[in-house]
């Protein structure tokens, strides 16, 4: 675990509100936006369509696609996507008006729904958790409940990856909104608690208050983290935390199989209840020393990133890497035409001249990425065994379900060795071979 201050030369600077991107002329809308669902196109290639539309659905019906803008559908192409591959997307030229943009939206009640109610409205609307990989909330709700009993609800109000600063900025700024998502939610699964992590350097003391109204029947608890230190927002980081704070005293015990939400996601959760809107639009921040100005926007989902970079002032140093969701844990990807989807929370555009050398050398053993592990793993004895097929241990093969995805070994290490991607293959090794059992 480091201090984030040694990450100020790559830490967002942006400002309070944010803003609403330009409408851009045309849309590229990726059908497979999650990490669960295989979806198919329901339009056709000239066929006009609304705001807020159905564009894709899977067969389960479980997280629907919908169109960002209303407009006619030019062509269905495959495009480079933010997870850094490529895939299928609806192409639609903008033109017509608008169902949701604009418009007043006046809150409806969602009390009178049952939970498979909303669960099915959740789906319909398309949202997502974006805690981790994108799942359909949907997924994430109907599992908990049939696999795993009674569980809690837990709400993260900052950033996993300090040097993305959406979350923490949906938090700041939509509190109200993220606090009623999170109230639909315990009402959909009855959760045994609700944990709602926080900066501690800020006061909660008026939202406690409020919230006594949206969870009056459901033990809730505010739990003080201090985000100076990371990694501290992965799922067991904010477990730790959690048990700290309450002295391991819990109606049903913190684990892994417990639901956790970010704002973001709690948020379209909020949105798709109370005002009847898809997940047509998305918070992105726009970080990084190469662009001229940081922002962030409320981003139409198919909006091409070269839009969003061209309300920054363009490229003020020429850029080295474009990653998305964060430098620590994200993903590089080469094309500035990359779609806004509904997993991307933010773009960082570096400059070219601080890039390091990429080139992969010989371990020179000297130890950082030992140092620097926050769960005390041995990295480079992992990869050293790894790529030399030396027979591993079970106990090595087990620890490497340890690692807390910071990925820090990656940064510190000076001959630039995939050492998190190899601990990552190792511990598939654990589910394939059965060593040990999913929490």
């Amino acid at each position: 675990m480091i201090s984030i201050n040694k990450l100020n030369d790559v830490l967002p600077k942006i400002q309070q509100k944010a803003v609403n991107a330009w409408l851009p002329p045309e849309v590229h809308i990726p059908i497979d936006q999650d990490d669960f669902c295989k979806m198919n196109v329901v339009v056709n290639v000239g066929e006009k369509i609304e705001e807020g539309q159905i564009i894709a659905r899977d067969s389960g019906a479980l997280c629907n696609v919908h169109s960002s803008v209303p407009g006619i559908v030019k062509e269905i192409k495959e495009i480079p996507l933010p997870n850094g591959k490529r895939g299928t997307a609806v192409s639609i030229i903008t033109e017509g008006g608008f169902s949701f943009l604009g418009k007043p939206h006046k809150k409806q009640p969602w009390d009178f729904l049952s939970g498979d109610q909303l669960i099915r409205l959740l789906a319909d609307k398309g949202v997502v958790n974006t805690f981790e990989k994108p799942i359909p909330m949907s997924v994430e709700i109907a599992r908990r409940k049939k696999y795993f009993g009674n569980c809690n609800l837990i709400l993260r109000l900052f950033d996993e990856d300090p040097t993305s600063c959406t979350d923490s900025f949906v938090a700041k700024n939509y509190l109200p909104e993220v606090l009623e998502g999170m109230s639909i939610l315990s009402t959909i699964f009855a959760p045994s608690s609700v944990y709602v992590l926080y900066d501690k350097t800020t006061s909660m003391d008026e939202t406690v208050v409020a919230v006594r109204s949206l969870f009056n029947t459901v033990p809730f608890k505010f739990v003080p983290t201090d985000v100076s230190k990371y990694p501290q927002g992965n799922r067991n980081s904010l477990i730790k935390v959690i048990k700290n704070a309450m002295n391991n005293s819990f109606a049903v015990p913190v684990t892994t199989r417990d639901l956790m939400v970010d704002p973001v996601s709690a948020y379209s959760i909020s949105e798709a209840t109370t005002i009847d809107q898809p997940v047509i639009t998305r918070f992105v921040s726009i970080c990084g020393d190469a662009p001229g100005m940081q922002k962030v926007f409320k981003a139409r989902i198919g909006t091409p990133i070269f839009n969003l970079l061209q309300e920054c002032g363009g490229l003020v140093e020429k850029p080295g890497k474009i990653i998305i969701n964060g430098t620590l844990g994200g993903k590089a990807i080469h094309d500035f035409a990359t779609p806004v989807c509904k997993s991307t929370k933010s773009v960082t555009i570096t400059r070219r001249d601080i890039l390091p050398d990429a080139q992969p050398c010989e371990c020179v053993h000297c130890g950082r990425c030992r140092k620097i592990c926050s769960v005390q793993l041995h990295p480079d004895t992992l990869f050293a065994k790894f790529y030399k097929n030396v027979q591993l241990t079970k106990a090595e093969i087990n620890t490497s379900r340890l690692c807390a995805d910071c990925r820090l070994c990656n940064m510190v290490c000076p001959s630039r060795l995939p050492l998190y991607q190899t601990i990552k293959q190792i511990s598939q090794i654990t589910k394939i071979e059965g060593f040990i059992n999913e929490e």
